[in-house]
């Protein structure tokens, strides 16, 4: 399977058609712990499969050099997709200086 990662926040037009079916379902809210919040500034990684079905995300905030994973759902055993989404906190605070300004923009 191959996985594609897309970063968005709220204010991308895709937003709320890709996460908003998770956003308010107890079962996810019951994994994750805590209920979801679509905060400004919050960046997602949404991993998607080959058909564009969402297989898992994680919200992240960047402040300086600190990346904070504040929500992350992947349902059932996929340890593949958590890698994914797992990586993209790395990715914000380790990325080269353009994709760190990218990530900047889109939480801005």
């Amino acid at each position: 399977m191959t996985i594609s990662i897309a970063r968005m926040t709220n204010a991308d037009a895709t937003f709320y058609p890709t996460l908003g079916p998770f956003l308010c379902r107890r079962d996810v809210a019951a994994a994750v712990g805590a209920p979801l919040w679509d905060d400004d500034g919050k960046v997602w990684a949404v991993a998607r499969d080959e058909a564009g079905r969402v297989l898992g995300f994680a919200g992240v905030t960047v402040k300086g050099d600190v990346a904070t994973v504040c929500s992350a759902y992947v349902p059932g055993d996929a340890p593949e997709v958590w890698a994914a989404v797992a990586f993209h906190p790395h990715d914000a605070v380790n990325a080269t200086a353009e994709a760190r300004a990218e990530i900047a923009e889109l939480a801005a």
